[in-house]
């Protein structure tokens, strides 16, 4: 009995290790996606001319 918790607790550190290994392909694999190629759209004098009030903006 003894012998097989023995093999039971390896293989649960060596299903642990694999797990470790599966989100470290995972990170790096996020991290090497390269970006959609979607340009940013700037917003920056869109409002030009318009004055935004506190009362405006509690309407939001």
């Amino acid at each position: 009995m003894k012998a097989m918790q023995g093999s039971t607790l390896e293989m649960l550190h060596r299903i642990e290790g694999t797990e470790k290994e599966i989100v470290g392909l995972k990170l790096s694999i996020l991290k090497n996606i390269s970006p959609s190629g979607k340009k940013n759209v700037s917003l920056k004098g869109i409002l030009k001319g318009i004055e935004v009030t506190d009362l405006d903006s509690a309407k939001y």
